[in-house]
């Protein structure tokens, strides 16, 4: 949900195995709530009641301006995961309602979404100069850790859920068996149907998590992850943050936990702290 005054919205859909979005022409698709009718393949009819910024698998609404505030919002179905690591892991990514949707797309430190053709250094938060300097996060005397406020999962969350670090990325897949699931290929992770993602699946607990791809492509490389940490990347310059990314070409499988520009667009996917043993 977003709060302000002078928004503009326009809803958008896509079937789930599609890589676009089409802005729906209905008028309702310009307010802050949608109603529909979806017909089955029977014939039989329900209505589906859209709530203002939130997102289902094929339902999405672009919010004008950019900037706006968020409201927390959990999903019933939110669990975390103990993954054999320090950290729990969440089942789901910020803004998803399912472990196999992927959620909304967020620059690095910022915590609302944008229109996909508007993630670029001219619109990021942390620079009036198109990337010379940045103000707050940076590896001349300024911070390599995002806090709370710039934390999306936080942010959007509460609580004690944050953005992993590059540490625990690491951690995770140095503790885990990964295995791609491409369409029709699919497996039911925590209770949902997954496919076209990671599933990881920790060596100790036996527990996996669901990592949903990005609809984003790199030339002829297909299925795509892309996933914030949040730590600036030391290893290159302030322009990067550091993710974890996922791709496979064929049958060749790669992974990296390395700098990706700041400003461009990738999920997220929040940690919590284990209980205190007693």
């Amino acid at each position: 949900k977003v709060s302000g005054e002078g928004y503009t919205y326009q809803w958008q859909y896509r079937s789930a195995s599609a890589s676009t979005w089409t802005s729906s022409g209905i008028a309702a698709a310009k307010t802050a709530n949608m109603s529909f009718t979806v017909t089955d393949k029977n014939g039989s009819t329900c209505t589906k009641s859209l709530g203002n910024g939130k997102t289902l698998d094929i339902v999405r609404s672009e919010i004008t301006p950019a900037s706006f505030t968020v409201e927390k919002f959990i999903p019933a179905s939110l669990e975390p995961v103990d993954m054999g690591t320090s950290v729990l892991w969440a089942n789901m990514n910020i803004s998803a309602i399912t472990p196999n949707s992927e959620g909304q797309y967020f620059a690095w430190g910022e915590t609302a979404w944008k229109s996909r053709d508007t993630y670029t250094i001219s619109n990021y938060f942390d620079t009036d100069d198109e990337g010379a300097t940045f103000k707050k996060y940076n590896r001349n005397g300024g911070k390599t850790v995002l806090d709370p406020e710039d934390d999306a999962a936080h942010v959007w969350w509460g609580g004690d859920w944050r953005m992993p670090t590059k540490a625990e990325w690491q951690e995770l897949v140095d503790n885990c068996d990964m295995k791609h699931l491409s369409y029709p290929i699919q497996e039911n992770i925590g209770g949902v149907v997954c496919y076209n993602g990671l599933k990881m699946t920790s060596k100790t607990t036996g527990n996996s998590i669901f990592l949903k791809e990005s609809l984003a492509t790199i030339s002829d490389v297909q299925d795509l992850g892309n996933y914030w940490s949040s730590t600036l990347d030391w290893d290159s310059s302030s322009r990067f943050g550091t993710h974890f990314t996922f791709y496979f070409n064929g049958p060749i499988y790669n992974q990296h936990i390395n700098g990706y520009s700041r400003e461009l667009d990738g999920l997220i996917r929040p940690v919590c702290p284990k209980p205190a043993a007693e």
